[in-house]
This record gives C-alpha cells, sequence and structure tokens, in this order.
C-alpha cells in the first residue's frame, strides 16, 4: 500500500506491506491542492511487529511504541518537520484560516476555545467561506498560507456539527478515550475545495470561549493582538525572539476583533458581516 501527495514543497510518500495500518497511513496523508514547486523528496516506510511500530525515513530507522496513535503522532512529526524545512522566513501561527468572498482571516485560540469546531462549521455553512486550515499558518509579512493537514476532529463535535456526521464515518479515526474518538477530516474528500494558497489578511480574530452564551465581537488594539499572538506562533529555534518585530508590524496592519464564541450561528453571522465591510 502506498500513499503520495505534496506537502508545501515537498512530496511525500508513505508505504507499508501491511494491510492493517491503512487508516493510520490514511490519518496522516492529506488531499489539498497546492501548486507549489517540489523541491525534495523524502520515503517513509512502516512496519510493524510484536516490539512496536517500526518506521524508516530516508534510511533513518525509529522505533515507537504499540499504539495506534504513537504511530500516528511520529509520522506526523516527521512529515512536517520535512515539509516545514522547505520553507523559510515564516512565522508559525496556530491558527484556522478561510476566505470569506475571497477575503482571507485568521482565527487563533487557546486550546478548547472552540477554533476547530468554528471552523467546521464554517465549511457547512456554504454560504461564501472557504475553509483552508484549522491548525496552523505559515505568516511571511502581511500574507498567510493554511498548513496542509487532515482537521483532528473530536466525536464529541458532530453534535455542534452535525453535517460532519455522515463524513466522519469515512474518515480515518482512532479511539483516544473511552467513549470518544479522533478522526482525520479532510474537506476534499467531503466534496469541498481545499486549495492551499498565500493571500493578504484582512482579520485576525481571536477567540475567547463564552459556551453556551451569546457570540459578540470588540475591537481589540494591535499591541493587544500580538500579545495575544506571541504564545501561539514560532519563528525559529535560533532566532525566535524576531517574531515580536514582525507580529507587531503584522497586528498594526491587519483590523483586529477578540470573538466571544458562544452560539456559532452568531459567530459565523458576525465574521461575515465584518468581512463584508472591508470591501465597501
Amino acid at each position: 500500500m502506498k500513499r503520495q501527495f505534496q506537502l508545501l514543497h515537498s512530496l511525500i510518500t508513505l508505504e507499508t506491506d501491511q494491510e492493517g495500518l491503512r487508516n493510520e497511513i490514511d490519518f496522516v496523508s492529506q488531499d489539498a491542492s497546492q501548486s507549489l514547486p517540489v523541491r525534495t523528496e523524502s520515503v517513509i516506510s512502516v512496519q510493524a511487529d510484536r516490539t512496536g511500530y517500526h518506521i524508516n525515513r530516508d534510511g533513518q530507522r525509529y522505533l515507537v511504541g504499540k499504539r495506534s496513535w504513537d504511530l500516528v503522532y511520529t509520522l506526523l512529526r516527521l512529515i512536517h518537520e520535512h515539509a516545514l524545512r522547505t520553507v523559510s522566513n515564516c512565522i508559525r501561527v496556530h491558527a484556522g484560516c478561510a476566505d470569506y468572498n475571497g477575503s482571507r482571516f485568521i482565527v487563533i485560540g487557546e486550546k478548547g476555545a472552540g477554533k476547530t469546531t468554528l471552523m467546521l462549521r464554517m465549511l457547512f455553512d456554504r454560504e461564501g467561506f472557504e475553509v483552508s486550515g484549522d491548525e496552523m499558518v505559515l505568516i511571511n509579512e502581511e500574507a498567510c498560507m493554511p498548513f496542509p493537514r487532515r482537521f483532528h476532529v473530536k466525536s464529541g463535535n458532530a453534535s455542534l456539527v452535525p453535517e460532519i456526521r455522515p463524513c466522519l464515518e469515512r474518515s480515518p479515526g482512532f479511539l483516544v478515550e473511552p467513549s470518544r474518538r479522533l478522526y482525520g477530516f479532510s474537506p476534499a474528500e467531503a466534496g469541498f475545495p481545499w486549495n492551499i494558497v498565500s493571500k493578504t489578511i484582512k482579520a485576525i480574530y481571536f477567540l475567547i470561549p463564552n459556551h453556551e452564551g451569546e457570540s459578540r465581537v470588540e475591537e481589540c488594539s494591535g499591541l493587544q493582538m500580538m500579545q495575544h499572538m506571541m504564545p501561539m506562533s514560532f519563528f525559529s529555534e535560533s532566532r525566535d525572539y524576531l517574531k515580536i518585530q514582525r507580529l507587531c508590524r503584522l497586528s498594526n496592519g491587519i483590523r483586529s476583533y477578540r470573538l466571544h464564541i458562544g452560539d456559532l450561528g452568531t459567530a459565523l453571522a458576525i465574521i461575515r458581516d465584518q468581512q463584508s465591510s472591508f470591501d465597501k
């Protein structure tokens, strides 16, 4: 079994002769549309025996534990490390990425704030939204490009976005808790456009949880948004301090909002109104 896909400037080949690993291989593969030139290639093979999973990446060998998630986590790390080496001068920000009628915005928030759920609701809304990521964006000056990775969707999200249920039944997934599964959801497999392109950012939204309450929005200053983004961004191991100046320039030149997120329908209406106002 073989899966081959592009990830930024990298061509990744995953292969195994064990049919029982199909779920794990599919989980880490992705099928986003990309037009970037391929600069590097990497071949990763996977085997399993009673001692655990054996990974061979371009001649380097790794042994991981016996749980499926151990294998998936290691494969994602190796694949992403390889792909990210092909891009430079970008700040990585833990954020969702979407466009409304062609106008790009990013959504950041701490763990549990509801970022993935909001991005999924936008995706299935179909009213002008095109969602391209829920995990990470690569920012260079005022432009950003989503990092192509399957959306990691917990089974509990299906109650908030019921349209996704039939899609999750066809998606690779794992039991991560006694009663909860984690799925690898591909927008393309569900029939949505999933295009990885760089665009100028028009707005940044920082999510503040208000679960079971009302959604509302407020403007915030560039300094406040920079402070929100700092712990969720990374430049490089040796030059991470440089992100302060870059984030300052970015947040001072882009409209910034705090979105208190409760009711998802209202949250979408708020973003739709804000993004529409940019063209007036």
